[in-house]
């Protein structure tokens, strides 16, 4: 963990977690208190750990660290701000079964106890671990959660912030190799990552239809790239960011838009010398 002078944070360092994960780690203030965050990280299990930026002078220090929350969480891992618009669901994914996971995070801490929801496919790492690989994200009004299977295609859910429940299914398609995923601002479009002929591309869904049917079939390729994807990420000036693993981040300018007219560019933002192979998550509704 680093502070606002780029220099490691008291106690910050050791946090666990796999660097080779697309959603390695979440960060959450807690609710109703200004200085306690904390921060959520994937490895074999879910841990997390607290900071406080009260201390050091305002820059803050690591209070505790590795706490297990879960044990054999799958690589997923996204924040829904609950509905009564202080708490925030953190959600996961088991592995080995079915099982959604949906963490609240109150003003008395990190309930350890999750609203389990069995749907799905079953993540397993015995048949090949690529199955628990890839994104899962939430639309900004919290409704909706998008999950890439990397291998075993990509699904569309609802989620209720009320209780945290999981539920109505849509397979957008059942197989296909990729890892990324997000939603428009506004809702309206899905992304997701996946190939064709060989051809690594960004597929499009427009959700406006109440036809699950209809939903599948609006599915558009809209970019494509020489490079694997390592990430998609909606940013607060309401662009859609693509790790790429190269020089530059790609950007889907106008995701709102359907089809080409969404502007996909894959050397979209110059990071210089430095390789994008990842991006950070943020909870849906600050976004």
């Amino acid at each position: 963990v680093w502070n606002a002078q780029h220099q490691l944070m008291a106690n910050g360092g050791g946090l666990l977690g796999n660097l080779g994960f697309f959603q390695q780690a979440q960060a959450i203030k807690q609710p109703g208190n200004s200085n306690i965050y904390y921060i959520f990280t994937l490895g074999s299990d879910l841990r997390y750990s607290v900071v406080d930026m009260s201390l050091a002078a305002g820059m803050g220090s690591v209070t505790a660290k590795n706490i297990v929350l879960y044990g054999q969480a799958a690589e997923k891992l996204t924040a829904v701000r609950h509905c009564n618009g202080v708490d925030t669901w953190l959600i996961s994914h088991e592995v080995n079964s079915n099982n959604f996971l949906s963490f609240i995070l109150s003003a008395v801490g990190v309930n350890p106890n999750p609203v389990v929801s069995s749907i799905g496919p079953v993540l397993t790492l015995s048949v090949n671990p690529g199955y628990a690989n890839g994104q899962l994200k939430a639309s900004s009004d919290g409704r909706r959660l998008g999950v890439r299977f990397n291998i075993s295609g990509t699904d569309l859910y609802d989620f209720n912030n009320a209780t945290g429940t999981i539920a109505n299914r849509i397979i957008l398609e059942a197989s296909g190799i990729g890892a990324s995923c997000e939603f428009s601002a506004d809702g309206s479009m899905f992304y997701s990552d996946g190939d064709l002929m060989g051809n690594l591309i960004i597929k499009q869904w427009s959700l406006c239809s109440a036809s699950d049917s209809i939903i599948i079939a609006s599915n558009d390729s809209v970019g494509s790239t020489p490079f694997g994807f390592s990430g998609f990420q909606l940013g607060t000036d309401g662009k859609i960011y693509v790790a790429n693993g190269t020089s530059y981040i790609g950007q889907i300018n106008n995701p709102e838009q359907s089809g080409l007219g969404c502007s996909y560019i894959s050397s979209g933002h110059s990071i210089g010398a430095n390789f994008c192979h990842g991006l950070p998550g943020f909870e849906s509704h600050l976004l």
